[in-house]
């Protein structure tokens, strides 16, 4: 009962993440999450594009989620992703946790408020925005009309921002990135926003992270999607980018959240803990790391550390989906409340015909 923690992309509702046009969108461990034996492809962060390893998985810890935006019909006008040394050798982004804006639509609210491509989100509305999985659950509680201030760290130092929900446009986000990709085809950025972002399939995404990483070789987020993106169909490919993303920032907590769905599905459960055990010391807040934690302890027989983690991950987000499923299936006997609501919450089909199909044996 693994989980792949991948993010919500390319999915219209995330399981893990784009707000994009609609309010924000995120990155990291991409891709969406999978159920059991489906292979990477398709979209879906939370998530994000990728279809995963050969267990449940939660939603990804990379990127900030589009379902948020979509429920309550607004938009800020921004893509944003965790921070890495990638980025801030892209984008000049400083040496900080947070989430780095790596896209701002014109005559959106972002825009109009001055938020430019390398800003550093470190709170949203007062709240600390580690993670796109913290960020998300800010982006939950805003409606139309609602004011947003954005702690941002710049080269100049740090800012305030304050910006307005505005109606969803019509704009058309894939067709956006499409355009970005003609006028600016020697730009690693516009590749990865496309294949992360633009609704491609896996072929496509996994061809613009590729050529995103023959123009920038320390791309480490383009690494940790074309690994997770590819873990079923060229496994050993997918953990030789893993490792380079590992080589280039260490830090980065995504990247172990979706290698270790790798590992297990090797079978290799002690370094899949390991790597479950990294997320969580990289970002003690974030629910996801402690949903795939809890499937590691699964995984070594250890149920009570196991539920354990489930109910940290529920202690940072009481509304956190994978971690309800997990928990549910972990006291299926005791804890049919828990699938009912995450049959409610979860946006992604595999994931919610899992908590479904545990409730129709318990009845």
């Amino acid at each position: 009962m693994r989980q792949t923690l991948m993010r919500t992309r390319h999915i219209a509702t995330p399981a893990s993440l784009l707000i994009a046009v609609g309010l924000l969108a995120a990155c990291g461990a991409g891709g969406s999450a999978a159920s059991p034996g489906t292979s990477p492809g398709g979209s879906a962060a939370g998530s994000a594009a990728a279809k995963g390893s050969a267990a449940p998985s939660a939603a990804s810890s990379g990127s900030a989620s589009p379902s948020a935006s979509a429920a309550a019909n607004g938009q800020l006008g921004m893509i944003f992703e965790v921070n890495n040394v990638g980025w801030q050798k892209l984008l000049g982004t400083p040496n900080k946790q947070g989430m780095v804006v790596v896209m701002v639509v014109p005559n959106q609210p972002a825009a109009k408020a001055g938020v430019v491509e390398g800003d550093l989100v470190t709170a949203f509305n007062g709240a600390p925005a580690p993670n796109a999985n913290a960020a998300n659950v800010a982006i939950r509680k805003l409606k139309v009309g609602d004011k947003v201030s954005l702690d941002i760290t710049r080269k100049s130092g740090p800012a305030k921002v304050d910006l307005t929900v505005e109606p969803a446009s019509d704009t058309s986000l894939p067709q956006l990135l499409g355009d970005n990709v003609k006028k600016n085809g020697n730009d690693p950025r516009a590749y990865f926003l496309r294949g992360a972002y633009g609704d491609s399939d896996a072929k496509s995404a996994v061809d613009d992270y590729t050529k995103a990483l023959q123009l920038n070789g320390d791309f480490v987020s383009a690494y940790v999607e074309r690994g997770t993106l590819t873990q079923t169909s060229n496994p050993d490919q997918s953990m030789k980018d893993f490792d380079k993303a590992a080589s280039i920032d260490p830090n980065y907590e995504p990247l172990y959240v979706n290698r270790s769905v790798l590992y297990s599905s090797q079978k290799n459960y002690d370094k899949a803990l390991e790597d479950d055990k990294k997320a969580v010391e990289l970002d003690p807040t974030d629910p996801a790391a402690y949903a795939n934690l809890g499937i590691g302890y699964v995984n070594k027989g250890d149920p009570v550390q196991a539920l354990n983690a489930e109910n940290q991950a529920l202690e940072k987000d009481p509304l956190y989906g994978p971690a309800l499923l997990y928990r549910g299936l972990l006291q299926r006997d005791a804890a049919k409340a828990d699938l009912q609501k995450a049959a409610q919450l979860i946006k992604d089909p595999n994931q919610r015909a899992i908590a479904q199909s545990a409730l129709q044996k318990m009845s």
